[in-house]
């Protein structure tokens, strides 16, 4: 690795490691100031003066760390107002000081009804202040984006379920999915191969009701991927979705890693059915031949097909850019695409957080189609 190629990745690192501090910092001034909340709160509160003064004496120490971290970002940011931003800070310090002051004052039977009224001061400040401040790193995350996109003509897409859902189609793994639903037998066994030759009914029933969407239609995600290859920008969209849906949108490039409910094949002859013919039979459907359709999707029990597999793996080692989006990268091998990436510029978008966001160079959380559509 050259000394200019470990620069930027340290530079990456350290950025990440910023934000996700900044971020997880966020986390503990809630908690902490939610539980001297609880203790004021307390009908024993004055019995309780020794343990807020210990709660606010971390809170204190942990606000000075944390605004430190904060002005440090902002100056790798190259974000403007850092003095109005320390001067803030301060301010809020000192009211800080005051309230630890006034508790630290309080005996039993003294009241001081400046107390309730600063902590909800400090309390609403605090909120405010890391909603804005979230709202900064999202703009942020943003920028640097469409800075990416604008600059690449060698981009990939490898998408997950989120990508779908946000068209109507239901996932498999979030709260609401697939797996948190109740069936006479779990998903993951109705969709094996297994469990489709022993129990074609019972499969079709499924798939039909669960599987198939018809009149789903293409989201903005779809739309400007299709929009970016027409301009020569995106070379390949490597999905794990299997509803056709980039292909709607006009995408010509598309690599469905786990097949498609498009597609329908005789198992004996070898005969094509559509979609259409699928959901128009009852039962389990059978071929001219006698033979029984099978859907094109890849079950589990069953391999990847190979050619697509390699072709992803050849189109991903050699991207400039190569954007994630709509996956939690839990789902294997399809996951472990991305450690053939080879470039500087690899981008995750989810709602949540996934395993590899220390792994990327830019992490953009939130809907897929509300970003791609702002692009």
């Amino acid at each position: 690795m050259t000394g200019e190629k470990a620069g930027m990745k340290q530079n990456k690192e350290d950025f990440l490691t910023g934000v996700g501090a900044v971020d997880a910092e966020h986390v503990v001034l809630l908690d902490l100031t939610d539980q001297v909340g609880a203790l004021l709160a307390d009908e024993n509160m004055l019995f309780k003066c020794a343990d807020i003064r210990q709660l606010l004496k971390r809170l204190e120490d942990y606000t000075t760390m944390h605004f430190t971290h904060e002005e440090q970002l902002m100056e790798k940011m190259g974000y403007g107002g850092i003095e109005e931003q320390k001067k803030q800070h301060r301010m809020f310090v000192q009211k800080l000081e005051e309230f630890t002051d006034r508790v630290s004052k309080l005996s039993l039977g003294t009241q001081d009804a400046m107390i309730q009224d600063l902590f909800e001061y400090l309390q609403q400040w605090l909120q405010d202040h890391i909603k804005v401040e979230d709202m900064k790193y999202a703009r942020f995350a943003m920028e640097k984006l469409k800075e990416i996109v604008d600059q690449s003509d060698n981009i990939v897409f490898f998408g997950g379920a989120g990508v779908s859902t946000e068209s109507g189609i239901p996932d498999f793994r979030s709260t609401d999915g697939l797996y948190h639903q109740e069936y006479r037998y779990p998903p993951e066994t109705i969709l094996s191969h297994t469990f489709f030759r022993q129990n074609p009914e019972e499969f079709y029933r499924f798939y039909r009701a669960k599987m198939l969407a018809p009149h789903a239609k293409p989201n903005a995600a779809h739309l400007k991927l299709a929009e970016w290859e027409k301009e020569g920008k995106l070379k390949a969209v490597i999905t794990q979705n299997i509803d056709g849906l980039h292909q709607a949108a006009g995408s010509k490039t598309v690599l469905e890693l786990h097949g498609s409910t498009l597609r329908n094949y005789c198992m004996k002859c070898g005969r094509f059915y559509d979609q259409n013919e699928i959901l128009e039979s009852t039962g389990v459907p059978h071929c001219e031949c006698g033979g029984v359709i099978k859907p094109d999707v890849v079950l589990y029990e069953e391999s990847l097909n190979q050619k697509v597999l390699k072709e992803a793996v050849s189109f991903i080692s050699h991207a400039d850019v190569l954007i994630v989006g709509g996956t939690s990268l839990v789902v294997y091998p399809a996951a472990g695409l991305i450690d053939y990436y080879r470039s500087d510029k690899l981008v995750l978008i989810n709602r949540t957080p996934t395993a590899r966001d220390s792994a990327a160079d830019l992490v953009v959380t939130g809907s897929i189609g509300e970003i791609f559509d702002s692009l």
